[in-house]
């Protein structure tokens, strides 16, 4: 996952010059919070208990990603 995300974050800064990116996993899915993590994304909030799934309240985590933050990571 760590790889194809990369490919798609080159792609959305690069090539079509997006200036932010933004991902919401669930609290609960820790892996892909630690991709978001590896990947320079950083924790910007938490919108408590914002979903109900199976009979059970989430939270759901905000995460996001300038531009100017991938090309200095990309540049390291």
């Amino acid at each position: 996952m760590n790889e194809a995300l990369y490919v798609v974050l080159d792609h959305g800064f690069n090539a079509m010059g997006l200036n932010r990116i933004e991902a919401n996993p669930l609290s609960i899915n820790i892996a892909s919070q630690n991709v978001l993590t590896r990947l320079g994304f950083k924790h910007e909030g938490t919108l408590r208990q914002r979903h109900f799934l199976e009979g059970q309240w989430y939270d759901e985590m905000w995460f996001g990603l300038l531009g100017e933050e991938w090309a200095n990571r990309s540049n390291r």
